[in-house]
């Protein structure tokens, strides 16, 4: 996506405090984004501006899936420099 996208937004503008621990990074109403098109698993991310340097965006993606009534958690963490 292009780094304008809105769906690289921060929209709570939390910043940086949805990434400061596990509980709030795999906690769907905590997120930026939810994409809820396939009903076996959640796919959500959190998106902070300027950070960990200005004209860039950190991005963690979370898939969370219940299988035999066991919650299991994927996620990635990425940047995104403004231009790339």
């Amino acid at each position: 996506l292009p780094y304008d996208d809105a769906l690289l937004a921060d929209t709570n503008n939390n910043g940086d405090a949805g990434f400061t621990n596990q509980k709030e990074a795999v906690d769907a109403d905590n997120a930026d984004h939810n994409d809820l098109t396939d009903p076996r698993y959640s796919l959500f991310w959190n998106v902070v501006d300027d950070v960990p340097f200005a004209g860039t965006k950190t991005i963690r993606v979370v898939v969370r899936w219940d299988e035999k009534g066991v919650t299991s958690n994927f996620e990635v963490q990425m940047m995104k420099a403004n231009g790339a």
